[in-house]
């Protein structure tokens, strides 16, 4: 000890020696000769007080060379007995990871000959590799005995992850995202159906959406098919939420994160009319760029928060987000002279600070709606030049505030 703090030990060639000490009452005989950063997982070391093993347990954690080798080495996985050993990381304990359940339905052999010429035929069972980050989480011998049967895997907040197979085997598997989320649990299905080599090649790939888009979507957004159906507006904005890694002005931690959420969802939706159609987005020049939103031709902020929109003339064809809403301190929107279609969302009258509305020269059908007249602080309208029908609801007549309002050119009715 006294070596320990004056003069450091070293070994021949001049490497520090590492130290580990362990704390009284924890572990003390189980833990005599053994070492954190090792590569290998001690139970008696996979507790908080040394870091879960410095690492060890954790796919994501470990840095070692032999992490995860061989550590399945009584074959039990997916609740089976399998007759080879697997590399993984079942100890992983650290509450910084999240859970990705792999459930095998079913297995499909496809037999195919090693040696055309002596006709001898592999039936080997298929591969299987689970990878995050493109660190291998999870590599075994899939077999008959694991249907419907899963295994839990601990992951990277956030991951990127991919499962493989070995070429000539198809599995049917369904792969779930397990969310925390204010004292409850979700879960959100990633993958459902086969990996098959001939069709993807084998792989599969996803990215698991962080915690904190949970958080803070899920009261304004039905999240529960996202990883399966991302082609709706709301789908394209987080997977371009996601793309951006540089500038970080779309973490999810910032405080107007919901805003730049709201604003990505309102571009995708305004400027395509069919996104099922749309492989490739072209994002519009603010977007592209990953600038923070205050700075987007056309927004006007104050303390980073969207006072003014002005996307009028942009040759938009889509329609008008209901996400709109999200944006709570918006004083004027200005929607006029595009092409939009469908109708104006009643969501329009929760902005309660919206002064001034103007959705003229556009495609737009259905009522007038009444919510609008829940908007005190509106002081004008104009959705003249549209396809409008309906009355004129009475509700707008109790705005204290209006000055103008313009309806002309429609297909309304009444008095």
């Amino acid at each position: 000890i006294q070596t320990i703090f004056s003069d450091p030990w070293v070994l021949s060639s001049g490497t520090p020696l590492e130290t580990d000490f362990l704390i009284e009452g924890v572990g003390i005989e189980d833990g005599c000769g053994k070492s954190t950063r090792d590569g290998i997982c001690d139970p008696v070391l996979n507790i908080a007080e040394f870091e879960y093993d410095g690492g060890d347990c954790c796919a994501a954690t470990c840095k070692h060379p032999l992490c995860g080798f061989g550590t399945i080495k009584e074959g039990l996985a997916f609740g089976t007995v399998l007759r080879d050993i697997g590399d993984g990381y079942q100890q992983c304990s650290d509450p910084d990871m999240v859970d990705v359940l792999i459930l095998v339905h079913n297995v499909i052999r496809t037999e195919y000959y090693k040696d055309a010429q002596f006709g001898v035929v592999d039936s080997t069972a298929p591969q299987m590799k689970f990878e995050c980050d493109g660190v291998t989480h999870l590599s075994l011998e899939i077999q008959e005995g694991i249907e419907e049967k899963s295994e839990l895997v601990k992951v990277q907040d956030g991951a990127k992850c991919k499962v493989s197979l070995m070429e000539g085997h198809e599995v049917n598997f369904t792969i779930v995202h397990s969310v925390a989320t204010g004292g409850t649990t979700s879960e959100f299905n990633i993958l459902d159906g086969i990996v098959n080599n001939s069709t993807d090649g084998g792989n599969r790939e996803f990215q698991l959406l962080p915690t904190c888009y949970f958080e803070k979507l899920l009261e304004h957004f039905d999240l529960s098919a996202i990883y399966v159906d991302k082609s709706t507006p709301q789908g394209k904005a987080i997977d371009w939420l996601l793309s951006e890694t540089i500038t970080r002005n779309s973490d999810c931690s910032s405080p107007f994160f919901i805003e730049r959420y709201a604003l990505a969802v309102a571009y995708v939706s305004a400027a395509y009319q069919n996104l099922d159609n749309t492989s490739y987005i072209e994002w519009p020049d603010e977007m592209a760029m990953h600038e923070a939103q205050c700075s987007w031709e056309n927004v006007l902020c104050s303390r980073s928060q969207v006072l003014t929109l002005d996307l009028a003339r942009r040759s938009f064809v889509g329609t008008i987000a209901t996400e709109f809403a999200l944006l709570t301190k918006l004083k004027t929107l200005n929607l006029a002279r595009n092409q939009l279609n469908g109708t104006i969302p009643t969501e329009l009258g929760s902005i309660s600070n919206l002064e001034e509305l103007y959705l003229e020269d556009n495609q737009l059908s259905g009522n007038i709606p009444s919510q609008l007249g829940l908007v005190p602080s509106l002081k004008q309208i104009n959705v003249e030049i549209n396809k409008l029908n309906g009355t004129i609801p009475p509700e707008l007549g109790t705005l204290s505030a209006l000055k103008w309002i313009s309806f002309p050119s429609n297909q309304l009715t009444g008095s």
